[in-house]
């Protein structure tokens, strides 16, 4: 426990224990996903502002489950792109998902990424192909963004972990 929090998570700048709570969480699920039947929801890892150490909780994330960063990738705004993302990435079989940087100038509302997080089978045709792949869903979800606005769809599928720097610059903080 004292290594986690007091060690590993002490410089993030969480507005509340339960925003720490929740980045733990997301820390432990992959160890335990193979337990868990059904669905877990999307974790969200939004911030005020860019600098605020998003991208440096999620390495932190999938870094100890993987040995390795995440590979990130954005969410695309077309439906149709965003299933064919969804069934690659499900595909892929990656223990997390990062759909990085989400626009902040829109709202969030994806029929197909609200779907993924519900479903414990993912179906979608294979783009260029006529075959449709039934794939598990077991993968950790981690979205990020800044000032996120999210449809009641996409937000009552999130486990919310807000970070605030309380700084105007906040990538030009030291003292870690």
């Amino acid at each position: 426990r004292s290594l986690l929090l007091d060690e590993l998570l002490v410089d993030f700048p969480f507005v509340t224990p339960s925003d720490r709570a929740h980045a733990l969480a997301a820390m432990l699920l992959p160890f335990a996903r193979r337990m868990i039947g059904g669905v877990t929801p999307l974790h969200l890892i939004e911030a005020p502002s860019a600098g605020t150490g998003k991208g440096l909780l999620t390495a932190i994330i999938a870094l100890l489950a993987t040995g390795q960063a995440a590979p990130g990738r954005t969410l695309p705004v077309m439906e149709d792109e965003a299933r064919k993302m969804i069934t690659s990435e499900l595909a892929q079989g990656r223990p997390i998902v990062l759909l990085d940087n989400i626009s902040e100038k829109r709202e969030l509302d994806n029929p197909a990424l609200a779907s993924v997080i519900t479903t414990p089978v993912w179906t979608d045709r294979i783009l260029g192909l006529s075959q449709m792949p039934t794939l598990p869903n077991k993968a950790l979800w981690i979205m990020t963004a800044n000032n996120p606005h999210l449809s009641l769809e996409i937000a009552r599928r999130c486990i919310r972990v807000r970070i605030d720097a309380r700084a105007d610059r906040p990538w030009l903080r030291g003292g870690f």
